[in-house]
């Protein structure tokens, strides 16, 4: 796993705001780009490579599949009332499964992440 990747996990792991403020800030402060760049078609960019590139090395990309549908619940009636719309759904569901992403295990790194410094 890339370590943009990783970071960007750790930092919506640790996050106190919107996922998507999280990470468009994280970037932002990462690249010097400015944070106004981050618009929805952006951060679904991301949501999806850095979703790509986690189950990449996953020890259970079927799990991490299963639960992001899980993460979505995709319901077809709920999503036509939803004010949402159905890319937000998608992105939302993507991060709620990276924070869930398992890091450790009986202290040992797990699912390709591993110490970064800097």
């Amino acid at each position: 796993m890339d370590n943009s990747t990783i970071r960007t996990i750790y930092a919506l792991k640790s996050g106190d705001k919107s996922f998507d403020e999280v990470v468009a800030e994280h970037w932002s402060s990462r690249t010097g780009t400015p944070i106004e760049y981050y618009d929805e078609r952006t951060l679904m960019h991301l949501a999806q490579g850095l979703f790509l590139d986690y189950i990449s090395t996953a020890d259970n990309p079927r799990y991490e599949v299963w639960n992001l549908f899980e993460n979505m619940r995709f319901d077809y009636r709920r999503f036509c009332k939803s004010e949402e719309s159905f890319d937000k759904r998608v992105r939302d569901a993507i991060w709620t499964s990276l924070v869930f992403a398992d890091v450790m295990n009986k202290g040992e790194f797990v699912n390709g992440f591993r110490e970064l410094n800097n």
